[in-house]
């Protein structure tokens, strides 16, 4: 049984408290069965963690991996675009998180 045995609540307090930036709240059970079922995904996992990211999770049934953190390689992300030795073509998307106070409605931000 590969099932993540870590408690809820305990995943939950750890993405809701900005102090904690242990990997270990990414828990996504698919991933070991679609990692057997499908080697280039571990391996595209692995690549894009030796980028330097802080993370690297599938998103729920594997649709997607997503990436936390800035990489630390040169060239970023036209490096990671144009690498043949993937399994298969990357697009990259950077995005930020959307936050806001519980009293108000989202309004424009600047970018840092």
């Amino acid at each position: 049984d590969t099932r993540s045995t870590a408690d809820p609540k305990a995943l939950l307090d750890m993405h809701v408290d900005p102090a904690d930036d242990s990997i270990d709240k990414f828990v996504n059970d698919l991933e070991p069965p679609a990692f057997t079922c499908l080697p280039d995904l571990k391996a595209l996992k692995e690549r894009l963690l030796g980028y330097g990211f802080d993370a690297v999770m599938m998103s729920g049934s594997g649709t997607s991996l997503f990436c936390t953190g800035e990489p630390d390689v040169e060239g970023w992300p036209e490096v990671v675009i144009d690498d043949e030795s993937l399994p298969w073509p990357v697009r990259v998307f950077k995005t930020s998180f959307v936050n806001r106070p519980a009293d108000s409605w989202y309004g424009e931000t600047a970018v840092a």
